[in-house]
């Protein structure tokens, strides 16, 4: 299964945020979805409220909704080991998907100071997407940032 992490216009407006959260609540009410994994991030050094769900439930109920009209990127996440990712530009003329790297597990300090992070509380992980073999990374990062 791939993954995809994404935000929502006007993440920052609590109403906008609850009418997302509704919305997410009806959904699950009428079909059968899988959970719905709430994130901190931060992209091109603006943290913000995240969301982690499967591909098929986000193309199913995200994509092209007015929740995500105004955003400029998703992060596709494949499930396997080295949780390859992808950013995928939503633009109206074209898709274009860019590999990054894969996700590395990284230290807190590390990802403070990084481009983009995601933050799964659920976890008490941070991530960032950056080429090289993932195996490890935690160690490295926490060794880099002692």
């Amino acid at each position: 299964m791939s993954y995809v992490i994404f935000s929502i216009d006007n993440e920052d407006d609590p109403f906008s945020m609850r009418t997302f959260m509704n919305y997410i609540d009806m959904v699950r009410s009428r079909a059968k979805t899988s959970n719905l994994i709430p994130c901190v991030g931060s992209y091109k050094g603006q943290k913000e409220n995240a969301f982690m769900w499967s591909l098929k439930d986000f193309n199913a109920h995200i994509r092209g909704s007015i929740f995500v009209t105004r955003q400029e990127s998703i992060l596709h996440v494949a499930s396997g080991n080295k949780m390859e990712a992808e950013l995928e530009y939503l633009d109206d003329a074209a898709t274009f998907r860019m590999f990054i790297g894969c996700m590395h597990q990284v230290c807190k300090e590390e990802a403070l100071v990084s481009h983009a992070y995601t933050y799964r509380p659920d976890l008490n992980m941070y991530w960032v997407a950056k080429h090289g073999n993932p195996d490890g990374s935690y160690r490295r990062s926490k060794e880099a940032f002692q």
